[in-house]
């Protein structure tokens, strides 16, 4: 039997070696306490088992009594359910206090790399929040530590190791340095009262947008989600017809800039009929919720699915609101989590990261009444008795179904186009 792993095919029996032993490898010189472990346990987190290194990892963890967990803060919706339920169910399973530090990703990745020039042995981040160019900015200046995920059980029962979204980040093989979180994918909400014809797709967008000058608008890049929907406008104008020309690991810079010209005409022949006459845009996806709240304009977006009703549900956005993705379909990724090379607590690092993949915490965070984000993990790999708690979830009129989404869902291409594109804009459309 065959799987992917780091772009070659090797057989499992010889991954599952190789991990234990590198993982073994890495407890021995990374977690302090382990050495205090006798010489049978320090077999045993070789060659044992995964219950027992699962075992001697959970023990670390506890002694180690606290996991810092840096995220992205922007959506109070998701920091409460951090600070809420995930931190009051670490501390009743394994009695470890999980501590919420809101962050950026570019600050981390900054604060990452200011502390391995300085040789900054122990740091203060333990698990990271991560994708994309940060994952891949991450990796390339060793800043994370692993590979880890092989090392947790819910990762290796409920996760898909060889699905494209999880094996890759971005382009970038994940190598087992990152566990999946959630999935995500661009999808616009309007208010159904005051839009009665939603444009269906990028044809009848563009006629929407200029009929209705100064209604519509983006969040600049590289708000992450303002990059995403940059990106998937370039999927569908570029000379070259699609994404397809620039999948895989080569970074074919020659085509990418022979081929977005018409990405840019189309970004500038709407730019007079935004918000403000696209002299400016809003900095985050979350200000722009703000603005279509208050009717300041008719459409926002964000990469979490079910944004239209978790904001109902919070009564930000009026029961009117409905989702829509184009018909040409938007652009579909995975969130993950890392841990820093410093990191004081790993063993509780990986505990939490097990934990965001367990089904419990997967079909919680999947209610849009909580948080609404699409299974991190496979809903073919859950036990009946999960699928049935996950059935009776009600997603009501202002959530797409997944199986809507993954029929519109577009791949990500890698992060040098990313970066690329991000600069492009920035000198094409921003400062013309």
């Amino acid at each position: 039997m065959y799987i992917i792993y780091g772009g070659k095919k090797m057989k499992r029996l010889q991954i599952l070696i190789s991990i234990i032993l590198i993982v073994g490898l890495l407890f021995l010189s990374s977690l302090v306490s382990f050495a205090q472990v006798n010489e049978e346990q320090y077999k045993k987190a070789l060659v044992g088992s995964l219950e027992e290194r699962w075992g001697l990892i959970v023990d670390q963890a506890k002694k180690e009594g606290k996991v810092d967990f840096t995220m992205w803060g922007g959506n109070a919706v998701i920091n409460e359910w951090v600070d809420t339920y995930v931190a009051g169910r670490m501390k009743q399973l394994y009695g470890i206090t999980v501590e919420r530090t809101p962050m950026a990703a570019p600050d981390f990745i900054n604060k990452l790399l200011a502390e391995k020039q300085a040789e900054v042995k122990i740091g203060t981040i333990d698990l990271l929040w991560i994708n994309g160019e940060n994952f891949y900015t991450a990796m390339k200046n060793e800043l994370l530590w692993g590979p880890f995920t092989y090392n947790l059980p819910n990762f290796l029962k409920y996760c898909n190791p060889n699905a494209p979204d999880i094996a890759y980040d971005f382009g970038y093989p994940t190598l087992g340095y990152e566990a999946p979180y959630t999935r995500a994918q661009l999808n616009f909400t309007y208010d159904s009262a005051r839009i009665k014809n939603p444009p269906k797709n990028l044809d009848e967008l563009t006629k929407w947008i200029k009929d209705h000058p100064g209604r519509f608008t983006y969040p600049a890049p590289p708000d992450f989600t303002g990059s995403t929907f940059v990106k998937t406008i370039f999927y569908h104008t570029n000379k070259t017809g699609g994404y397809q020309a620039f999948l895989g690991d080569e970074f074919k810079e020659k085509l990418l800039k022979d081929s977005w010209g018409p990405t840019w005409e189309w970004f500038n022949e709407i730019k007079p009929y935004l918000w403000r006459k696209g002299e400016t845009y809003p900095a985050s996806k979350s200000l722009l919720n703000t603005m279509f709240a208050q009717g300041e304009v008719d459409f926002t977006m964000a990469n979490g699915p079910s944004n239209t009703a978790v904001m109902i549900t919070r009564g930000k956005f009026p029961p009117t609101a409905r989702p829509m993705v184009l018909e040409e379909g938007t652009i579909g990724n995975a969130n993950f989590t890392a841990i820093a090379s410093n990191a004081p607590h790993k063993a509780a690092a990986m505990v939490l990261s097990n934990f965001l993949i367990s089904p419990e915490c997967q079909i919680n965070q999947a209610d849009p009444k909580i948080r609404g984000d699409l299974l991190g993990i496979e809903y073919s790999k859950l036990s009946a008795e999960d699928k049935a708690k996950y059935n009776r979830i009600e997603f009501g009129p202002a959530c797409l179904s997944e199986d809507f989404l993954s029929s519109r869902r577009l791949p990500e291409i890698g992060s040098k186009y990313l970066f690329a594109i991000e600069e492009a804009w920035t000198k094409y459309v921003l400062k013309k």
